[in-house]
C-alpha cells in the first residue's frame, strides 16, 4: 500500500531556494493548508496553484520542526489570493525580501 500523502500548497522562492510552504489565513492564523487529492486542490484554489505531494507523517513532522500551524485540509480560497497564470497575486520578491516564507495571504 502507498504511503498516505497530501497535496500542500507551496511556491518557489525568488533566487532558487527551493519551495516553501505558502500560509493563509485561517481564523487570524497563518495556516499551512492542504488538500486529500489534486482534483479538490484545483476545486478549491484553481489550476494555477503550486503544490508539493508530501507523505502525511513527512509533512506533520516538518511542521512541528518549523512550529508552523496546520495543515488545514480542503479549505477553499477566496479568489483573490488564487494564482493565476501569470504567477501569484503578490510580488513574491518582496514577501521574501520581508522575511515572509511564503503568501500569507487571504
Amino acid at each position: 500500500m502507498d504511503e498516505a500523502v497530501l497535496f500542500v500548497l507551496a511556491c518557489p522562492l525568488p533566487g532558487g531556494r527551493g519551495p516553501a510552504y505558502l500560509l493563509h489565513q485561517v481564523g487570524g492564523v497563518g495556516c499551512v493548508l492542504a488538500y486529500t487529492d489534486l482534483d479538490r486542490l484545483v476545486e478549491c484554489c484553481g489550476e494555477h496553484q503550486p503544490w508539493l505531494a508530501i507523505r502525511i507523517d513527512a509533512l506533520m513532522a516538518d511542521l512541528r520542526d518549523q512550529r508552523l500551524p496546520g495543515p488545514v485540509v480542503n479549505l477553499p480560497l477566496s479568489t483573490d489570493v488564487r494564482w493565476g497564470a501569470d504567477g501569484p497575486p503578490w510580488d513574491l520578491a518582496a514577501l521574501a525580501a520581508a522575511g515572509d516564507g511564503g503568501g500569507s495571504a487571504g
